[in-house]
């Protein structure tokens, strides 16, 4: 509640009276922003060439703000929500809880420059020989009071297969 009061230029004042307001709105975090590199498939010299799909990795980093860097009236951040889709397909999410992270996932803290980092680690789509696939990241961060920021620009990438086309057949 608060209490007003009204003025004139010749300072005199009305009596008080009481008016109520809504509070606030929270401030929504900040929108992540992504950081995307592939790797094509591993393969050991001494073997022969495989001719059948193999899936290289893929490798997300997202600077985690500091609760000193977060906006004013926000909360601390509980999770990212991270989107994925190879060539436009099916879209994944999979979140990313910061207290409880899984094994494809690693928070590497840094005392500087100013922020942490989560890094993702996944496997990307299965490719044949010399054939490539474009993949996208969206990312979003849920906050403690579950507020969510906007999304984040799309990281795009294309993935291609090192190896060879298969010999023409004669």
């Amino acid at each position: 509640a608060y209490r007003l009061a009204q003025g004139d230029w010749f300072g005199r004042w009305s009596p008080f009276a009481a008016a109520t307001a809504p509070d606030k709105a929270r401030t929504p975090p900040m929108r992540p922003t992504l950081e995307v590199f592939t790797q094509p498939p591993v393969i050991t010299p001494p073997t022969p060439v495989p001719t059948g799909p193999l899936a290289g990795s893929i490798e997300v980093r997202i600077p985690v703000p500091r609760a000193a860097d977060l906006p004013a009236g926000g909360s601390a951040l509980a999770r990212l929500d991270l989107d994925e889709t190879f060539d436009g397909a099916t879209l994944t999410t999979t979140q990313y809880a910061l207290n409880a992270l899984p094994a494809t996932a690693v928070f590497e803290p840094h005392p500087s420059p100013g922020h942490d980092l989560l890094i993702v680690h996944r496997q990307g789509p299965s490719l044949l020989p010399a054939t490539s696939r474009k993949v996208t990241y969206q990312a979003r961060w849920v906050d403690t009071l579950a507020l969510v920021s906007a999304n984040s620009d799309p990281a795009i990438r294309t993935m291609t297969d090192p190896r060879p086309p298969p010999p023409p057949a004669v």
